[in-house]
């Protein structure tokens, strides 16, 4: 899995000859589904170099069900006797599950009632692949049957299951271990992603490590949106 550096940006407050506060703040956004991570900034591993100790460190972790909803398309959606599959704002990613129903016309490639995966070309265009592999590779299934506008096939999301988040620290940014304790002698646990979402907050207090890096791990089904926020200050005197 890929480690990705985020740059935070770096606020001063100055003084004449007093405590100085510095605030550090990084935004890490993303979604993942079983086969492909994307974010606005990295993907995967979210990893941030805290720069010098601070005096309070705190991390928070907001997440979702991915918003991905049962679709529906004809034989004005698909190209004959190739894999295309046209839905405008689909919101599929590749990877993601979804459970086929057909019409009165079968459509020869796909079965009724059968679990496929989705192999996105483009922001409207996706291919139905038979396997998670198939899927990575770009590979869909053939329609070789023709049909009508009246014949109407859906594609239903599978329910979001597993995955999570768990936090690190590190000292040279490369051996990390799980971070176990925080303020206060608080726990620090590891996130399992559930269906319904949540947020967890850490004070993680003066910690004593440069590194700071959350791993997220895919779900099993469907897909899940997340947001992580930490901020550091310290104070000094001059």
């Amino acid at each position: 899995m890929k480690r990705f550096l985020l740059t935070a940006g770096l606020f001063l407050v100055a003084g004449i000859c007093h405590a100085t506060d510095i605030g550090y703040s990084g935004v890490f956004v993303g979604k993942e589904g079983i086969a492909t991570a994307s974010a606005s900034i990295s993907s995967g591993v979210y990893t941030r170099d805290m720069n010098t100790t601070g005096d309070r460190i705190s991390f928070q972790i907001t997440y979702s069900s991915y918003a991905a909803t049962s679709s529906t398309f004809s034989a004005a959606n698909y190209v004959l006797n190739t894999p295309t599959i046209t839905i405008n704002s689909n919101n599929f990613i590749t990877g993601l599950q979804v459970l086929y129903s057909t019409g009165s016309v079968a459509i020869s490639g796909l079965t009724n009632q059968t679990t496929y995966y989705i192999s996105v070309i483009s922001s409207n265009t996706f291919k139905l692949s038979s396997s998670l592999a198939n899927a990575q590779a770009g590979t869909g299934i053939v329609l070789a049957s023709s049909s009508t506008t009246s014949n109407v096939y859906t594609l239903a999301p599978l329910a979001f299951t597993g995955g999570g988040i768990q936090l690190q620290w590190s000292d040279d940014g490369k051996t990390f271990s799980n971070a176990t304790t925080g303020n206060y002698g608080a726990t620090i646990s590891s996130v399992s992603f559930v269906a319904a979402g949540g947020t967890t907050m850490y004070d993680l207090g003066p910690i004593q490590y440069r590194y700071l890096r959350m791993i997220e791990t895919a779900p099993t089904a469907g897909a899940v949106n997340y947001t992580a926020t930490d901020n550091e200050r310290y104070s000094y005197q001059h």
